[in-house]
């Protein structure tokens, strides 16, 4: 006997259940327009008419991740598999198996031929967890990070995320994995909030991004966010009261995330706080996508398919006073860096401001700042091209009523 499948309509909510399969799970959504998208789980579901129908392609595995560039579309399975498509989703070909079945959580593309596969895996064999990297459209993969785990411990890399050929980030528990080569090195970095369960981590840029999971003893939803690429972290404010699974934004100040018991929550200020929205479900949602700050779709169990052309709904932010800006010099990002970088600084007052570059020895390099700036905080470029690779410092000199404020940060170049 075919499968119930329900198609539910509330012209009144803030989000539409277009979709409720009870007999398949779905895990992941990606829009690469207004018409087309694919839909991870049993199989690969695509669309050409904006969800109106969907296409099934039909795998003897449970799909959990997608990637799609140009006419592309790679899908990674729970036993070790990677599949990929070149007519949009409607056959997928068996492209890659690894011999030890880790679960691949994410498949990641910055082109048509670098890649990116992260996997973890429960019990004896295999067990731990893994990222694996291709420069051939997936052809093959080679090991870039592994960490073995006891038997009693099973693997906890979740999910990853590229937003270029070099910078990355991945969940591995209780910390973040941040690479910038490529995944040559990943390095640890420590979101604020005492133990951690994290799920998923998002950026859009190299400098700004959000990472999700729960709190603990008792969990409840945890989100924080970056501005400078994750070297500092601050936790958001929500009154989510289960565990975030996927988070998703569209620009710096437009976000959704979506929970295991429905919840989906919006932020207008960049995920410093966070309002929920009605789903009309209780049942987990795992994936959330937007194309713009309008259209939105959402996934989960039992084949829930959720779309949205307002947003999700108006949600209001509660009122706060402005944070008062205080003279500061952030660390530059990225660090290490070729050949430039970003150096941010914050002046409270107008004054005079002078930011410098200079090397080991105190030759000044380069002056990117120097003359009366007003209130607020800036950003300055600084192109080492023409220089040597080694350690810099970069210094603000800040000048108001009397008083000047000096400060220093160093810098890595790497060639």
């Amino acid at each position: 006997m075919a499968p119930v499948i329900v198609i539910l309509q509330s012209a009144n909510s803030q989000w539409t259940i277009e979709r409720n399969d009870s007999s398949t799970f779905y895990q992941q959504v990606i829009f690469v327009d207004s018409l087309h998208g694919y839909i991870a789980g049993d199989g690969v579901l695509s669309t050409t008419d904006a969800g109106k129908n969907w296409n099934q392609a039909k795998t003897n595995s449970f799909m959990r991740s997608l990637a799609v560039v140009n006419k592309f579309l790679w899908a990674s399975s729970d036993i070790g598999e990677v599949y990929r498509s070149q007519d949009s989703g409607k056959t997928l070909n068996l492209q890659f198996m690894d011999a030890v079945p880790y679960d691949f959580h994410t498949v990641a593309f910055t082109d048509t031929l670098r890649g990116w596969l992260f996997g973890n895996a429960f019990g004896s064999v295999p067990s731990g967890d893994i990222i694996l990297h291709t420069t051939d459209g997936g052809k093959t993969w080679a090991t870039q990070y592994e960490l073995d785990q006891p038997p009693s411990t099973p693997g906890q890399l979740r999910q990853g995320f590229f937003v270029d050929s070099l910078h990355g980030w991945a969940c591995i528990d209780l910390a973040i994995l941040h690479t910038f080569n490529g995944g040559k090195d990943w390095i640890g970095q420590g979101p604020p909030g005492g133990f951690l369960d994290l799920y998923s981590v998002f950026f859009i840029d190299t400098s700004r991004g959000w990472v999700i999971g729960t709190t603990a003893p008792h969990p409840t939803g945890y989100i924080a966010f970056t501005t400078d690429g994750g070297e500092n972290w601050i936790q958001g404010k929500s009154s989510l009261n289960s565990t975030p699974r996927s988070v998703f934004f569209t620009d710096s100040i437009n976000g959704w995330v979506c929970c295991n018991d429905g919840e989906i929550a919006h932020s207008t200020d960049g995920g410093r706080n966070w309002m929920n929205q009605q789903s009309n479900t209780s049942n987990s949602l795992e994936s959330i996508f937007f194309l713009n700050k309008n259209n939105g779709w959402a996934v989960g169990d039992y084949g829930l398919i959720l779309h949205t052309t307002n947003g999700g709904g108006t949600t209001s932010v509660p009122i706060r006073t402005q944070t008062p800006i205080t003279f500061s010099l952030s660390h530059n990002f990225p660090n290490p860096f070729n050949p430039t970088t970003t150096i941010r600084y914050a002046i409270p007052v107008k004054g005079n401001v002078n930011l410098s570059v200079f090397d080991l020895l105190g030759n000044r390099i380069a002056v990117l700042q120097n003359g009366p700036q007003d209130q607020g905080e800036f950003e300055k470029v600084f192109d080492a091209k023409g220089l040597s690779s080694g350690i810099y410092i970069y210094r603000i000199t800040y000048y108001h009523d009397g008083i000047t404020q000096v400060s220093n940060q160093k810098m890595l170049l790497l060639k």
